[in-house]
């Protein structure tokens, strides 16, 4: 049919008749066909030899001819699927709802197949958008399922059959709120974001081409004019039209001058669709007159302001920042829009959170930072005023809520009371880290904002934005609460409990939306919050592991992001933390093996993050820890580049509490590695700078129990360094302050007080003092025992009891030694084999597959040659070569 149409009008009209008759040969259907596309040609007039822009009207007549060439009736077959009706037409094609008709499976498919008799353009065109779909697979794009040619020689696309409505009827059939539109809208930017990063431009976004299915997920369509943006190309050949293939809807300035096109102007096609949603109306639909004016008006005229043009449409009340955020996408300059449409959808994700948004005219996150650190007592005042205008503005809307007339006003002042409290817990709390002092006020500050937001969701209980908001608000308020290792007031259970309201919260969220990769990402934060607060083996290590498996599957799903590279880091770092709290060295060091080169990645693209630097060196930290007793100097290499680390974050922020805490940490980790590298003097060098960082935080803030238990340690490290070069006087002082600084316990697990007895006892050894010495082990053994007996899991503290029994039968072994009366000298014999019994039987529960690690290894052999030696004085046979000055020494503990 296409060759006999070509050649008829490639004749005289006189002659065309006849030569058609001849070349049908009878076919009297196809003599009718050729003779209406004649009819349609000569209707058409020169339409084809002038821009469609220019003649507004006359693509429809050449739509319908086209489209009437080549019409599939249903049970038609195209390759293996049967059409089953149209489902719509478009500038190139026609798309048909289609099943497979060779029973391979069932499935509805949506098949899009060039019509007429199309030009090389429009070819290219359609095989450009084969090739772009193939290389799109995003949930909120259709899929490419297949391609192929029909018997006709037309190129058709199989594509993913979406049953849904166009996104602007969904909103208004739903009777979707304002922030449900929003949510949506960030749905449909992941998708155009996702092609721009496969170089791809859409270029034709508009409400029509997004369909929303019955599950509310959108779906971008019609990649027909899209445009890859390939190296080496022409940059007219990838972003101009030959004719206008798009409609005006969302069309930008740019693309209607025929300029060069961008990622900007999909962006501009997403501030009409968002101005849209925002308003139920276009920016330029109330333009009189002819397409011609309608393109004037979007390329000279500004949009009407969306707040205007929402009070007639859907009389949503539109804020100030929503409204700099549309203005900004709708902005004539390219250079002067949003750069890309991930920048776009995180301003609306701003918008949603309370946060102040890039669009506005200065951040105020910033300002009262600022703010903050130069007006301390100001900003105390501040606080109070706030919660006063908090306790206020509840008031007025339990008694606006009573009235219905008074609807409208009391939604405004929830969504004020909510950015309130928002503002409270990120930018106030946020600031007030940064002083020194702050740990009272911090808890305070998230006290009053969790329960101002628990009031508020009461109103709203499936509200995400808020429930996203409590969730963040417990985690921070359990943190000041009692988290460990950290500023904090001491209050373990209370901090347990708030952290599983947020973990709870964040579930929630997640079961919601289970296609939320956001709400995976916050759940995995919540999931490791809440492992370090749990003191039970079981929950933290649970929470620890589905941790890294979700961080894991985030990375898989979103392999270049960054943010979940850095979240599986994190995860890692964080199960190796409660591996090595119940010693289990093997396992808490592949982790931190895990997580240190996934920072380091991180680290290598933004070295400027300082909480990136911050978690680098806490992975170098961890390492230097564990292999300071397999691999000394390795683990000093480990603690030098955790110190470098620790030392240029402090210089960032000479003054903040949490920076000079963890150089503290950094320095003691290095005195240790050096210390067990065979050089304690070193390891005191070490010490005693963390010691004057620890007593400078302790004085500045009265109310932080962490504070004084920090210096407690750190005076410990130094009497135990003290001993080993021989001085056990200076050591003694340092364990006699380091105890009363140390009688607050953080943790039911807490260790500190049986470890300041143990190296009191090493020094009144060093002096002779048995006696003291003895009572004091004692004290520690009782102390590790009652520990292990209430976490009888705990590897650290089972490893801890066999020492305290090992240290014990030693200086029970020294008296024994010294003893002239025979009788108590049998007695300490007798005590000291108790104590080697006791602690070879404690040491056996180390036995992990057979094996014992290395430190647990030594630890047995001598509880095995003290008792020997024991079980020889009592035989009789070598006493009284025992107690002579010449008898071997004791193993060392």
């Amino acid at each position: 049919m296409k060759e006999t149409t070509a050649g008829a009008l490639e004749r005289p009209e006189a002659e065309r008749p006849a030569w058609i008759a001849d070349s049908c040969a009878g076919d009297e259907r196809l003599r009718d066909e050729v003779l209406s596309l004649l009819a349609a040609d000569a209707s058409a007039g020169s339409f084809l030899q002038t821009a469609a822009i220019a003649h507004p009207g006359r693509a429809e007549a050449v739509e319908a001819a086209a489209r009437s060439s080549l019409a599939l009736a249903a049970g038609r077959r195209i390759g293996p699927y049967r059409i089953v009706r149209e489902l719509g037409h478009g500038g190139m094609g026609v798309v048909y709802l289609a099943e497979r008709a060779d029973a391979a499976f069932e499935k509805k498919t949506a098949i899009k197949v060039v019509r007429g008799f199309p030009s090389e353009l429009v070819l290219r065109r359609f095989r450009d958008e084969r090739r772009i779909l193939a290389t799109l697979e995003h949930p909120n794009i259709a899929t490419l399922l297949d391609g192929g040619t029909t018997d006709e020689g037309l190129p058709y696309v199989v594509m993913e059959y979406v049953d849904g409505v166009p996104l602007d009827v969904y909103c208004e059939t739903a009777g979707l709120s304002l922030v449900q539109r929003l949510q949506l809208f960030r749905q449909v930017c992941a998708a155009v974001q996702f092609a721009h990063q496969r170089l791809v431009i859409h270029r034709d976004i508009k409400a029509r081409n997004v369909l929303v299915t019955t599950d509310g997920t959108p779906k971008l369509l019609d990649f027909g004019i899209a445009k890859l943006l390939e190296p080496g190309s022409m940059p007219e050949a990838q972003t101009r039209m030959e004719l206008r293939a798009f409609s005006l809807d969302g069309a930008s300035p740019e693309q209607l001058r025929g300029e060069p096109m961008t990622v900007t102007s999909d962006v501009y096609a997403l501030g009409v669709l968002l101005y849209e949603l925002v308003t139920g109306r276009r920016p330029y639909a109330g333009t009189p007159g002819s397409d011609t004016d309608l393109i004037r008006a979007i390329c000279d005229d500004p949009p009407a302001r969306p707040r205007t043009a929402a009070r007639e449409g859907t009389r949503f009340d539109v804020s100030d920042e929503l409204e700099w955020v549309v203005l900004k996408a709708l902005r004539k300059e390219p250079d002067r829009r949003y750069g890309s449409v991930e920048q776009l959808a995180d301003d609306v994700r701003r918008l949603l959170g309370g946060l102040p948004v890039l669009a506005g005219p200065d951040s105020r996150r910033y300002r009262a930072r600022k703010f903050v650190v130069r007006h301390r007592t100001l900003v105390a005042a501040g606080v109070l005023l706030t919660l006063s205008l908090l306790i206020g503005v509840s008031t007025t809307l339990w008694q606006a809520r009573r009235a219905e007339r008074q609807r409208a006003l009391a939604e405004q002042r929830f969504q004020n009371a909510r950015r309130v409290a928002s503002s409270m817990i990120f930018e106030l709390h946020d600031a007030l880290d940064a002083v020194p002092g702050a740990t009272a006020a911090r808890a305070l500050l998230l006290t009053r904002a969790s329960e101002q937001l628990d009031a508020l969701a009461l109103d709203a209980p499936d509200d995400p934005v808020l429930l996203e908001e409590l969730a963040v608000a417990y985690h921070r308020l359990g943190n000041v609460q009692g988290r460990i290792a950290t500023a904090n007031l001491g209050d373990q259970p209370a901090s347990r409990a708030n952290h599983r309201k947020g973990l709870a919260l964040r579930r929630r969220i997640a079961d919601r939306f289970p296609a939320s990769l956001d709400a995976k990402s916050n759940l995995v934060a919540s999931l490791m919050d809440t492992a370090y607060a749990e003191d039970q083996i079981g929950p933290s290590l649970e929470d620890a592991r589905a941790a890294v498996s979700t961080a894991a599957f985030l990375l898989d799903a979103r392999p270049d992001e960054m943010r979940f590279r850095r979240l599986l880091a994190t995860a890692h770092y964080t199960l190796g933390a409660q591996y090595r709290e119940i010693g289990d060295t093997p396992r808490a060091l592949a982790s931190f093996e895990s997580a240190t080169p996934l920072f380091q990645t991180v680290y290598d693209a933004s070295p400027g993050d300082p909480e990136i630097r911050r978690s680098l060196a806490l992975c170098h930290k961890r390492l230097g820890a564990i292999l300071a007793g397999r691999n000394p100097s390795q683990a000093v290499d480990h603690m030098r580049l955790a110190v470098a680390f620790d030392e240029a974050s402090l210089a960032a922020n000479p003054n903040a509490p949490r920076q000079r805490r963890d150089l503290s940490t950094s320095n003691i980790e290095l005195g240790f590695a050096l210390q067990s590298s065979g050089d304690p003097r070193a390891g005191l060098v070490a010490y005693r700078r963390a010691l004057s960082l620890r007593e400078d935080l302790m004085g500045e803030d009265q109310k932080d129990v962490q504070a004084p238990r920090d210096v407690a340690s750190a005076l410990w490290y130094i009497g135990v360094a003290d001993n080993l070069v021989g001085d056990p006087t200076g050591a003694i002082a340092s364990f006699e302050r380091a105890r009363v600084l140390g009688k607050v316990l953080l943790s039911d697990r807490d260790d500190l007080p049986a470890l300041i007895d143990t190296g009191l006892a090493d020094s009144y050894e060093g002096l002779g003092r048995l006696s003291d010495a003895l009572r004091l082990r004692r004290q520690a053994l009782e102390r590790h025992q009652a520990l292990l007996e209430h976490q009888p899991k705990i590897r650290t503290l089972r490893r801890a009891v066999a020492r305290s029994e090992s240290a014990l039968g030693t200086t029970l072994g020294q008296l024994a030694d010294r003893e002239r009366d025979t009788a108590r000298r049998l007695r300490w014999w007798h005590e000291a084999r108790d104590a080697f019994e006791e602690g070879l039987r404690v040491s056996a529960g180390l036995d992990s597959g057979g094996q014992f690690e290395p430190e647990d290894a030594a630890l047995r052999e001598r509880l095995r040659s003290g008792l020997t030696r024991c079980e020889s004085a009592l035989s009789g046979a070598r006493v009284s070569s025992l107690t002579s000055p010449a008898s071997a020494a004791w193993p060392g503990q």
